[in-house]
């Protein structure tokens, strides 16, 4: 995938995460004017990637917002597949860094290998969520069912020295979401 933002086309890179069989795969976000669809990648015979769209995964009431790739990917113990991303509803001249509207969108693969997206809280249009970023096996670190997701809370603000109290918030996908197991 490329693009120039010259050309109205801008893409965003989200993370990478390879499966127990050796496959990478890699998430991003392709913006055009008003609108944003996430794509997950895996290469494919030769030198060709596949790509597929997440946005026809994502829940009714959310289909008609832009997703972006201010996220990442992992795999659950048990090889299934999960990613984290965001929702905003934007027009062609809003900037995608830090809107209201933004809320955390978590796709999970069930037992049968079909990805399905969730929104990660209620939607709350007075503060934008954001930022996510999901627990992965490195090394010695373990992961037992589903990943944790580590998400933001609150306003971008107006410039670097801005002195914003943001929440941080840690969310227990075992727990907290009511996913069934992976295994």
């Amino acid at each position: 995938a490329s693009a120039e933002a010259t050309m109205g086309r801008v893409l965003s890179g989200g993370s990478m995460a390879v499966d127990a069989a050796g496959l990478p795969h890699l998430v991003y976000s392709e913006r055009v004017q008003a609108s944003s669809h996430g794509y997950i990648a895996t290469p494919g015979d030769g030198i060709a990637w596949r790509h597929v769209e997440l946005n026809p995964f994502l829940p009714e009431a959310a289909r008609g917002y832009s997703l972006h790739f201010y996220g990442g990917l992992s795999f659950s113990s048990s090889g299934a597949l999960m990613l984290v991303g965001t929702l905003m509803d934007i027009g062609p001249e809003d900037l995608a860094w830090g809107d209201p509207s933004m809320e955390v969108v978590v796709f999970a693969e069930d037992k049968e290998g079909i990805l399905a997206g969730r929104l990660l809280r209620p939607a709350d249009a007075s503060v934008p969520r954001w930022l996510p970023n999901i627990e992965r096996v490195t090394g010695f670190n373990e992961v037992s069912g589903w990943p944790a997701i580590v998400y933001m809370e609150g306003e971008r603000g107006a410039g670097l020295d801005d002195q914003l109290s943001n929440r941080v918030w840690w969310f227990d996908l075992d727990t907290e979401a009511g996913l069934t197991s992976p295994q």
